[in-house]
């Protein structure tokens, strides 16, 4: 008797979480409609944004609707859009950094208007 009972409460809940696992619930829409969302995609790829304040400023301008960086973020992975990060600086890249790695400023010539100007602290 005990294992019926035990056997059509385990029956039962399997039942209950099949029909939960089957619920679809869609979840919260956003704060932006899908024709608002669609126009935006578009202004991204023809246009695109430097950076996250401006899609936040340009969104907040064009529809009205705040956003945070999350926000955004979040927008962007609903799109499919992905962040462009840029690689890490480097000064072995940069050639301004280059040219001034070799020079010893005590060592170069200036005209005389540029040493007075510096005090001669060479």
């Amino acid at each position: 008797m005990e294992i019926g009972n035990f056997l059509k409460g385990y029956f039962k809940s399997v039942l209950v979480l099949e029909g939960l696992l089957e619920w679809k619930v869609k979840g919260y829409p956003g704060k932006i409609k899908e024709e608002q969302l669609k126009e935006f995609e578009k202004e991204l790829n023809e246009k695109g944004f430097s950076s996250q304040k401006e899609m936040m400023k340009g969104i907040y301008e064009r529809f009205g609707i705040e956003y945070c960086q999350q926000g955004i973020s979040n927008l962007l992975k609903r799109i499919g859009a992905k962040k462009k990060v840029g690689p890490p600086y480097s000064p072995e890249l940069n050639p301004v950094e280059r040219v001034f790695q070799d020079i010893d400023l005590k060592k170069v010539t200036f005209y005389p208007y540029i040493k007075e100007a510096f005090q001669g602290n060479f």
